[in-house]
């Protein structure tokens, strides 16, 4: 089966205003009737929550509309996204500064994909003044 990926056409960095990852619980807690909880490992991977947002033109508006409506066909069918503050940033030393260089002297940039599908419908905020465009706030699951 051959997965969509987020169209190149649409903002390709959000926001960092409203950019949240919440990790999975992958723990099984249960309470004795005496003493503190009993906790273990339930599973070593399971899916976890994302929420982003973009800001989109009107015409990027209508593209993420048919993105999910027609091509993912809304929360049914998984996709890839480039991973936010990963994918196309440059590779930097232990320093946390310098930028990794190729033999032409270009930075090398990383490359990450998450697996993902919607969490829930997309919606759309107009900006203060007209024609500034909107901000597109997604809650996306991340699959194991």
């Amino acid at each position: 089966m051959t997965l969509w990926t987020w169209p190149a056409e649409l903002p390709q960095r959000p926001l960092v205003d409203g950019y949240n990852e919440t990790l999975p619980d992958l723990d099984l807690v249960s309470q004795p009737d005496i003493g503190p909880a009993m906790i273990r490992r339930e599973t070593t991977a399971a899916p976890y929550l994302i929420s982003l947002s973009f800001k989109v033109t009107d015409w990027q508006k209508e593209r993420a509309k048919r993105f999910y409506r027609d091509d993912v066909k809304g929360r049914t069918t998984p996709w890839w996204l480039p991973e936010p503050g990963v994918d196309g940033y440059p590779l930097l030393a232990e320093d946390g500064v310098t930028q990794i260089l190729d033999e032409d002297d270009q930075p090398i940039l990383m490359s990450s994909l998450l697996l993902v599908r919607f969490a829930a419908q997309p919606s759309f905020t107009p900006l203060a003044r007209p024609k500034l465009g909107w901000i597109m706030p997604l809650q996306l699951e991340v699959l194991p």
